[in-house]
């Protein structure tokens, strides 16, 4: 291919190979940004998209592309116009290369010196995670992260609350978002440049909770005090932990547990039942923190 470079590749389940970037050629074929090849290299003619992904500025780019469970294709990255149809930076399209008109995305928005979409991925319930350089979908405030309807409009359930801050060195610019990946938890992993996520200090690398306003589940380095009692009789496992441990005991009866900052304030009781249970504090700050039963 001629022009700058391929910067993301989707393979479909019938072994074709979807490749984006910033190339207008493949061979002696028109390719604007994207092309699909069969398994053997040759271009798919079947994958038809005109005059591909442009803009006005002429620097349309490619950053990530996704294949649905139905074989649609999303496509995410710094342009205006999929096939002369306007498509800001977001875009699904049909197995045969036409957009997907039942998707349409709430406007993207991202200031002077931003990015469009940089990555994106797909829950099991159909949902889009779209993360990149942008402050907002549809006029509300998402800075760098949003959760979109399979149809493509904001869904509002999810809210990162002031978003990601600028990176070290960055000055006042906030941060970027460069990837974005759903576990199998239904947890976000994200990585890019920057220091904070939603005014909590996080650097370049986070999880987060789907479903939380705000909410960060980074991982954490927590250490439960294990003072006080027969570690014969009860054992509190893994210790340091990140987002739960489990308490087993056979020799006494615990009714519940209280867990302690180290100021003193409680912050979870759970009721315990029988002899071996599990406590979530995936909610809870790292640090220290004392446990009562």
């Amino acid at each position: 291919s001629s022009g700058n470079s391929v910067s993301c590749i989707a393979v479909q389940n019938d072994g074709k190979i979807i490749l984006g970037g910033d190339f207008i050629t493949y061979g002696s074929n028109n390719s604007s940004k994207i092309v699909r090849l069969n398994s053997n290299g040759s271009i798919d003619s079947t994958f038809i998209i005109g005059t591909g992904f442009t803009s006005l500025d002429l620097s349309a780019y490619l950053y990530c592309l996704k294949i649905q469970s139905d074989g649609k294709i999303l496509a995410g990255g710094n342009f205006g116009f999929y096939n002369s149809l306007s498509r800001k930076y977001l875009v699904r399209l049909n197995t045969n290369g036409s957009v997907d008109t039942t998707f349409i995305p709430d406007a993207i928005s991202f200031p002077f010196g931003g990015q469009g979409v940089n990555s994106l991925d797909v829950q099991l319930d159909g949902k889009i995670v779209i993360a990149g350089g942008f402050k907002s979908v549809g006029s509300i405030g998402r800075n760098r992260i949003a959760r979109l309807s399979s149809t493509g409009t904001l869904d509002t359930s999810f809210d990162p609350g002031t978003g990601f801050g600028p990176a070290i060195g960055r000055g006042l610019i906030a941060g970027i978002l460069y990837s974005v990946n759903i576990q199998t938890d239904g947890k976000f992993v994200v990585g890019g440049s920057f220091s904070s996520y939603n005014d909590v200090n996080v650097n370049n690398f986070t999880r987060l909770n789907p479903n939380i306003i705000g909410a960060t589940g980074r991982f954490k380095n927590t250490q439960v005090q294990e003072e006080n009692f027969d570690t014969k009789s009860v054992s509190i496992y893994p210790n340091p932990t990140s987002d739960y441990f489990t308490i087993s005991s056979h020799a006494i009866l615990i009714n519940k547990v209280e867990v302690y900052n180290v100021i003193g304030q409680l912050v979870k009781v759970q009721k315990l039942v029988g002899s071996e249970s599990v406590i979530s504090i995936e909610n809870l700050q790292s640090g220290l923190y004392n446990l009562k039963i």
